[in-house]
């Protein structure tokens, strides 16, 4: 009978030990979304758990005949999936972050890449977990999905959260200056010269060359 309530969270709830939960949300006629991240498996009475929540939207749009806890999920029941993203701390030579650390599904989601001096992004990817939900059978999901990232300025990608939660990954790579990016035409002349790939090359070298800034081709 709570008229007033339109969403609730209760990701953060274990229910490992509850064995009622007979008319939890009843007459709840306002309430709209339930935000879960798992499937609430009673052993025990949930009777009418729903009931008279005429206006509950979640994976599957209400049913005034399917009330019980068998539709306490966020796969085909009246939880709306609350996913986590996960980012492991061990990343190095760089930082990733998210601008949420849950996100529901179809929900955008935006990451920012910050490499350290230094070094620039070699990989970024975003995996499904391959852990299925508790007590979700119907859930299938392939190991090590990716999911498409979009990327955006300043270091930033967006990806459509999943009904799952995800891993962000980032592996950086030192920039290595060689011969070629380290040129400069106004510099010092000192004859040096280097192929096209920046390694230096003695003057005995045939083919393409660079030398004190130009490009020649040595015959």
């Amino acid at each position: 009978w709570c008229f007033g309530l339109t969403a609730i969270d209760v990701s953060g709830f274990d229910v490992s030990n509850v064995t009622n939960t007979e008319e939890m949300f009843y007459a709840c006629r306002d309430l709209k979304t339930i935000y879960c991240n798992n499937s609430w498996n009673i052993d025990g009475r949930s009777y009418n758990m729903f009931g008279a929540c005429y206006t509950l939207v979640g994976a599957v749009a209400y049913n005034d005949e399917n009330t019980d806890g068998a539709m306490a999920n966020p796969v085909d029941g009246y939880f709306t999936g609350k996913w986590a993203l996960n980012i492991p701390s061990s990343i190095e030579h760089g930082s990733v972050t998210c601008d949420k650390a849950t996100a529901t599904q179809g929900e955008i989601v935006t990451l920012t890449v910050t490499p350290d001096e230094g070094y620039e992004l070699e990989s970024l990817t975003v995996t499904i977990d391959n852990n299925e939900p508790s007590g979700i059978s119907t859930l299938r999901r392939r190991g090590a999905e990716t999911v498409e990232l979009t990327p955006g300025e300043n270091g930033t990608y967006t990806f459509e959260m999943p009904a799952a939660p995800v891993t962000v990954n980032a592996t950086f790579t030192e920039i290595i200056v060689t011969g070629v990016t380290d040129i400069n035409a106004a510099q010092s002349k000192t004859g040096q010269r280097y192929n096209v790939m920046g390694q230096p090359v003695g003057n005995d070298y045939r083919g393409i060359v660079i030398q004190d800034g130009k490009k020649l081709i040595v015959r």
